[in-house]
C-alpha cells in the first residue's frame, strides 16, 4: 500500500508580488515613453527633415493601424504561447520598431519603424494586464493596476518633458530617438528578468495558471445593447480629439504662442504644457474612480468631462498675448543664451565663411585686420551685435579679430572661447556644418527652479493656454475613470473580452484617421484653426454621446450607471 503525501505550495510572499508589479511597471514606462516621443521632435522633424505635419501625423496615426487587427489575434498568440514568451515577443517588437525609426531620417523608413512599434506596443500592455491578473487576482488587483498605470504615465510624463531634463539631446532629431531605443531596450530587459522570476517562482510557489485572455467574438458583437454602442463612440470622440492634439501640441505651441521665446525654450515649454494631460491622469484618476464608486452619476460625469473640452482647443487658437516678455523673465528660463544659440545654428553659413576666410589668410601669411576689408564686414557685424545684446558676462569684442581668434589657427572651437561662453556652449561638426549646444546639465536644484519660473511665465502671460491644459487634463483623468468601468455595468461577464476588444479597435480607427486628418488639414490650410474646430467638435459629439447614455439607462431596464456602488448593491440584494 502505498501513501502519497501532495505537499502544497506557498503563495507567493508580497514583497515577490511587489517585485513582479515593479519589473513589469518598468516595461509599460520603456512602452509609453517611445509612444509620446514624437511629439516634442515635431519642430525639428519639421526644421531638420522638411517633414510636413501629415508626415508627422502619419508618425503617430501609422501606430494604431496595427491595432485595429491586434486586438482579434492578440489574445490567441498569448493563449497558445503564454504570457511571458508573448511579452518577450512583443516587447522586441517595440525595440526593433523604435531603431527603425530612429535609425534614418527617411519618412518610409521611419513610419515602417512606428508600424513595427504598433505591432508590438498594444499587444504588450494586453499580455502584461493578464501578468497583473495572474499574481494579484484575490489581491490587491485594483490598487496593483493604479500603480502600474501610473508608472507607465511617468513614462509619457519623462518623454513629453525630454526637451527639458535631455536638452543637450535636442540639437537634432535623431539623438531624442535614440533616447527612446534605449527606454524600449529597458523594456525588453524588465520582460526578460520578469520571465526568469516568474519561472523561478513558479518552481517554489503557488501561482495561478498563465489563464487565457478574453479574445474578440464577433457574434457577441450583435448582441450589444444601446449603451454599449453610445459609450464606444463617446471613447472614440474623446481620445481622437486628445491624443491627435497631443501629437502636434508641441509644435503648434512653438508657432502660435511663443514666438517671442526661442525655439528650444519653446519647446521645453511645450512639452510641460502637454504632459499636464498626463500628469493628471496619475494624479487624478484613481480619485475620480473613487467618486464614481462613491456617488454614481456616470453618465453625467462622462457629459460634464467631455463638456470641458470643447472650448479649450477655441481658447488655445484665439487667445493671443501682445505684452513682451521682460528680459529678466527670459533669463530665468535661460532663453537670452538659447537666442544665442539659435542665432548662431540659423546662421551657420555666414560663421564658417568667416572662419574659413580667417584660416585662409593665416594660410597666406597675411595681415587677419584684411578681415575689415575683405570680407562681408556687415555679416561680422550682426554675428558681434547678437551676441554682445544676448549673452550675459560677455567681455566687450572691439573688432572681428577678437571675435574669431583666440590664436594665430582659428577653427570653430577657439570661435566659441573667443566669445568667452567657457563651458556652457559645445560645438560639433556635422555635415559640414557646425552645430552649437547647451552643454551646461541642470541639476536636481537648477531644474526645479527652471520648471518653477516656467510656471511663472505661464502664468504671467499665457494664463489662456496653462488653464484650458488644465481643463483638458481634468477631462483627461474623469471620462478615462468612469468610461472603462462602466463597460463592465452593461456587459454581460461572457462577453466582457469581447467588447473591450471591440472598443479599443474603433479606437484605434479613430486614432488612425484622426492622426492623418489633422496633419493633412494643417498643411492645406497653413494653420492651426481648422483642426483646433475640429477637436472641438469631437468634444460637442461625445457631450451628445454621453445624454443618450443618460437617457437610455434613465428608461425602463437601465444599467444604473448614475448609482453608486452601495446603492446599486442594495438593490441587487432585494
Amino acid at each position: 500500500m502505498n501513501n502519497t503525501i501532495t505537499i502544497e505550495k506557498p503563495e507567493p510572499k508580497g514583497i515577490l508580488r511587489w517585485l513582479v508589479l515593479l519589473i513589469i511597471s518598468m516595461a509599460m514606462f520603456g512602452n509609453y515613453y517611445v509612444y509620446d516621443s514624437i511629439s516634442p521632435l515635431a519642430d525639428l522633424l519639421s526644421s531638420q527633415l522638411g517633414f510636413k505635419d501629415s508626415a508627422i501625423g502619419l508618425l503617430q496615426g501609422i501606430y494604431s493601424i496595427p491595432n485595429i487587427f491586434m486586438v482579434l489575434i492578440g489574445g490567441l498568440i498569448i493563449d497558445r504561447i503564454g504570457t511571458k514568451k508573448a511579452s518577450l515577443i512583443f516587447s522586441s517588437l517595440c525595440m526593433i520598431g523604435a531603431f527603425f525609426t530612429a535609425v534614418q531620417g527617411n519618412l518610409v523608413w521611419m513610419a515602417t519603424g512606428r508600424l513595427i512599434f504598433g505591432l508590438g506596443a498594444e499587444s504588450l500592455i494586453v499580455a502584461i494586464t493578464t501578468i497583473l491578473a495572474r499574481w494579484f487576482k484575490g489581491k490587491e488587483l485594483s490598487f496593483a493596476f493604479g500603480l502600474n498605470l501610473t508608472i507607465a504615465r511617468l513614462g509619457s510624463f519623462a518623454a513629453l518633458n525630454s526637451a527639458t531634463w535631455g536638452k543637450a539631446f535636442y540639437s537634432s532629431w535623431q539623438s531624442p530617438l535614440w533616447v527612446a531605443f534605449a527606454a524600449a531596450l529597458v523594456s525588453v530587459i524588465a520582460v526578460i528578468l520578469y520571465f526568469t522570476t516568474d519561472t523561478l517562482a513558479g518552481k517554489k510557489y503557488k501561482l495561478a495558471p498563465e489563464g487565457n485572455q478574453d479574445k474578440v467574438i464577433l457574434k457577441d458583437v450583435l448582441k450589444f445593447n444601446k449603451s454599449f454602442w453610445f459609450i464606444t463612440m463617446l471613447c472614440v470622440t474623446f481620445y481622437s480629439a486628445m491624443f491627435p492634439f497631443q501629437t502636434f501640441a508641441v509644435k503648434f505651441f512653438i508657432n502660435q504662442h511663443f514666438t517671442q521665446i526661442p525655439t528650444g525654450v519653446g519647446r521645453s515649454i511645450g512639452g510641460f504644457l502637454s504632459s499636464l494631460l498626463t500628469l493628471s491622469a496619475m494624479i487624478l484618476t484613481p480619485l475620480f474612480g473613487l467618486l464614481a464608486d462613491k456617488i454614481g452619476k456616470r453618465a453625467t460625469l462622462m457629459m460634464f468631462g467631455s463638456l470641458l473640452i470643447i472650448p479649450v482647443y477655441l481658447i488655445m487658437n484665439y487667445a493671443h498675448t501682445d505684452k513682451p516678455i521682460p528680459e529678466n523673465m527670459l533669463e530665468a528660463i535661460n532663453a537670452k543664451k538659447e537666442i544665442v544659440l539659435q542665432f548662431c545654428n540659423d546662421n551657420n553659413e555666414a560663421i564658417l565663411n568667416i572662419i574659413d576666410k580667417a584660416q585662409n589668410l593665416v594660410a597666406e601669411n597675411k595681415n587677419l585686420d584684411a578681415l575689415l576689408t575683405n570680407f562681408n564686414s556687415e555679416q561680422i557685424q550682426v554675428i558681434k551685435t547678437s551676441l554682445l545684446a544676448n549673452v550675459d558676462n560677455l567681455k566687450a569684442l572691439e573688432n572681428a579679430k577678437s571675435i574669431l581668434l583666440s590664436e594665430a589657427n582659428a577653427s570653430a572651437h577657439n570661435l566659441i572661447d573667443s566669445l568667452n561662453l567657457g563651458n556652457r556652449v559645445a560645438v560639433e561638426i556635422q555635415d559640414n556644418k557646425l552645430i552649437f549646444k547647451d552643454k551646461e546639465e541642470l541639476g536636481f536644484a537648477d531644474l526645479m527652479r527652471y520648471y518653477f519660473n516656467m510656471i511663472g511665465l505661464l502664468f504671467s502671460y499665457f494664463p489662456f493656454l496653462i488653464f484650458p491644459m488644465i481643463m483638458m487634463g481634468i477631462a483627461f483623468s474623469l471620462i478615462p475613470a468612469v468610461m472603462w468601468p462602466s463597460v463592465a455595468l452593461i456587459t454581460e461577464q461572457s462577453k466582457l473580452g469581447t467588447a473591450y476588444g471591440m472598443m479599443t479597435m474603433i479606437q484605434n480607427i479613430g486614432l488612425s484617421l484622426f492622426n492623418l486628418l489633422i496633419g493633412s488639414v494643417n498643411d492645406l490650410t497653413g494653420s492651426y484653426t481648422l483642426g483646433m474646430w475640429i477637436f472641438s467638435i469631437l468634444g460637442f459629439l461625445g457631450f451628445l454621446f454621453g445624454f443618450l447614455l443618460k437617457k437610455t439607462d434613465k428608461a425602463q431596464g437601465g444599467f444604473g450607471l448614475e448609482l453608486s456602488a452601495k446603492k446599486k448593491m442594495q438593490i441587487n440584494e432585494k
